[in-house]
């Protein structure tokens, strides 16, 4: 079973990498405004998720699990750990973007709007939110 911890500076690296991994972009950095937790196995990183904080929002990004472990609820571990923490501290508007994923945000209670950017974006931008956390019973 994955164990699952808030990521400290020396996960930065190991993350990026991981996101790379999965075809997502690794321009993230770990500060006071931003929140990263990871999953773990034998210390391998394969899986984490991150925010970044401005007042009582939070943009969420850099989701991801290796690829070998998916469909075995360590996404849905992920995101109900960042939730409660950012509940915790107050956080109560949740965002993020999204290209493929929109369904699977969706059963967390996310939202489609579309804000007229999609056209603009080759039409693959799906632009997805929630403004409170009342499904927070995960």
């Amino acid at each position: 079973m994955a164990l699952l911890r808030r990521a400290n500076d020396s996960d930065l690296e190991p993350v990026k990498n991981l996101l790379i991994e999965n075809n997502q972009k690794p321009t993230i950095v770990f500060n006071e405004r931003t929140l990263y937790f990871i999953a773990e196995v034998d210390k391998q990183i394969i899986g984490t998720i991150g925010a970044e904080i401005s007042d009582h929002a939070a943009l969420i990004r850099s989701t991801a699990v290796l690829k070998r472990w998916r469909s075995g609820g360590i996404a849905a571990r992920l995101v109900a750990m960042m939730f409660q923490s950012l509940k915790e501290n107050g956080v109560r508007n949740f965002y993020l973007f999204s290209r493929d994923s929109g369904p699977y945000w969706q059963k967390f209670g996310f939202e489609h709007r579309n804000l007229g950017l999609s056209n603009a974006l080759s039409g693959k931008l799906l632009i997805i939110y929630l403004t409170r956390l009342k499904f927070l019973a995960i």
